[in-house]
């Protein structure tokens, strides 16, 4: 091996050889504080987050176990990739189709809200 190769390894193995290294590392920050804030959030308000923190941690303990992280991370982000693409077309149909109720079927009275008789005061 020569030495250009040598020095060409030498500065992909280093992360300042690996710029999308840190990009990914800050994503990942970003998505993990994201994620601890919402669980936070929900176990604030509800059962919900107690919930998902059981659902996320048995998935943790499953890829530990079974040496298949990456899969059942490619999995997991398969399934809520379809949940957003059906819930999408269900929206965006239900709105294009009028289907979606309007403001005086929202809101029972069905007009809006008249000024005093005194004149306002």
């Amino acid at each position: 091996m020569s030495e250009r190769d040598v020095a060409a390894l030498q500065r992909a193995q280093s992360i300042g050889g690996q710029p999308s290294f840190l990009l990914l590392f800050g994503v990942c920050l970003l998505v993990g504080g994201t994620g601890a804030f919402t669980l936070i959030l929900t176990a604030l308000v509800g059962i919900w987050g107690f919930v998902t923190f059981g659902a996320i941690a048995a998935l943790v303990a499953v890829s530990v176990v079974t040496k298949q992280g990456d899969n059942i991370m490619m999995g997991v982000a398969s399934v809520l990739a379809l949940i957003s693409g059906v819930t999408s077309i269900i929206v965006l149909t239900t709105v294009m189709t009028g289907g979606a109720a309007s403001t005086g079927e929202r809101y029972r009275g069905g007009s809006a809200p008249t000024a005093p008789a005194g004149g306002g005061h």
